[in-house]
């Protein structure tokens, strides 16, 4: 095997993801959003959702459905069905160090993300894209999504930092795994 194809298994494998790292992708092919997504109408009425994970724009909450269209080393082509749109996702490697198919194991699996692990409180916020007091941070994790690792280099970290726009930021502070407050 070549140490390319070595490479590209040990990446796959050491993704931070919690459900299966998926390896091979068909066009065409359904799967589910794994965190809540924000994007954007971009100028030719096609959704937009940048790696850098802004927090603004249209919710797409978790587990939607959604169909494979396209994908290259820098974004990924969805087809939102509940709407129809095409959702295009862009990679800003300065700012996520991430390649596309990590990014995609992040936000898309092939099964919906089972919510039953999360308390009642936090299904909610999941499903509306929020973050309150007390989630864990695996509820914060499918509520907004990984934060961007140019301003949270470690999910170990008990502060972490995302994007609201490109001036705007949350900072969400964790006391061991629990959220203990959220600045914006």
């Amino acid at each position: 095997m070549s140490s390319l194809r070595y490479c590209l298994i040990f990446l796959l494998l050491t993704t931070a993801c919690k459900h299966k790292a998926l390896t091979n992708f068909s066009t065409g092919d359904a799967y589910y959003t794994q965190v809540a997504i924000h994007y954007e109408k971009s100028t030719n009425n096609n959704a937009k959702f940048c790696s850098k994970n802004y927090h603004k724009g249209i919710l797409l909450p978790i587990n939607s459905r959604v169909t494979l269209q396209d994908m290259t080393n820098q974004s990924i082509l969805m087809r939102i069905e509940s709407t129809k749109e095409n959702l295009l996702i862009e990679n800003d490697y300065k700012k996520t160090s991430k390649n596309m198919i990590q990014i995609f194991n992040e936000l898309f699996a092939k099964e919906k993300r089972d919510l039953s692990v999360f308390s009642e409180v936090e299904r909610k916020s999941i499903i509306a894209g929020k973050v309150t007091p007390h989630m864990t941070k695996n509820a914060v994790i499918a509520a907004l999504g990984y934060p961007p690792v140019n301003e949270t280099k470690d999910t170990s970290s008990n502060k972490w930092i995302y994007w609201k726009s490109k001036t705007s930021k949350t900072t969400v502070n964790f006391n061991g795994d629990k959220v203990i407050s959220i600045k914006e």
